[in-house]
């Protein structure tokens, strides 16, 4: 299964049921720094390698992968202190797979520094640090509020301080606390299960400053 194998990745608990019921930090948002529909051209990686495809194609910033590991395309911008949203789309039917933004990260290929707000197409949900591995801040569960498979599912991720947040179609879904990266860069991510391939396409993208309540 893509989530035991991933890099970084040694155990995976699914927990099937709904996640915590409230935020342990409140925030509100500040300036919208962000608002992007994708619809031309703009400063975000862009790269084919074999069968992995990143970058804008028909109003969308895409990620196409047949690996068993995290992909990433970033914006040229840094941040510290923001709320992420961003509608995504999976266009390929397999639920094997894990998905979302990573907020403070250090871009390059080889590099997995940065915070992961992922989903998967089983309805699975992780928050995780990368560094040397890509470890598990908040381990893989389970959650109704995702859509599965092909489908749309809105991504809200808090980068505030220590203070990360998971939110998933207007619903809270998991947070936690780590104060190892403090800025970075914002991107999408994503990885496909052995054998098949993950198509997800990420669109209006929005980034706010945020501070706490």
């Amino acid at each position: 299964m893509l989530k035991s194998k991933l890099v970084g990745i040694i155990i995976l608990i699914l927990l099937i049921g709904g996640c915590q019921s409230r935020p342990s930090t409140r925030y509100e948002l500040g300036n919208l720094l962000l608002d992007e529909d994708f619809s031309a051209a703009f400063d975000w990686d862009e790269r084919t390698s074999g069968a992995v495809e990143i970058g804008i194609a028909d109003d969308a910033y895409r990620i196409r992968a047949d690996v068993n590991q995290y992909v990433r395309g970033f914006n040229a911008t840094t941040y510290e202190n923001i709320v992420i949203e961003v509608e995504t789309l999976q266009r390929t039917a397999d639920e094997d797979n894990a998905y979302g933004v990573v907020c403070r990260a250090s871009a390059g290929e080889d590099n997995a520094s940065g915070y992961y707000f992922l989903i998967g197409g089983d309805g699975s949900y992780s928050i995780r640090k990368g560094r040397d591995d890509i470890d598990a801040l908040v381990s893989w569960a389970r959650s109704d509020v995702i859509n599965r498979g092909a489908g749309s599912n809105t991504i809200r991720a808090v980068c505030m301080g220590d203070y990360l947040a998971l939110y998933v179609n207007g619903e809270f879904i998991a947070d936690a606390h780590d104060n190892t990266y403090r800025g970075g860069f914002v991107g999408f991510v994503a990885a496909a299960a052995e054998g098949t391939i993950v198509e997800i396409a990420f669109d209006n993208l929005r980034i706010w400053e945020a501070t706490a309540k």
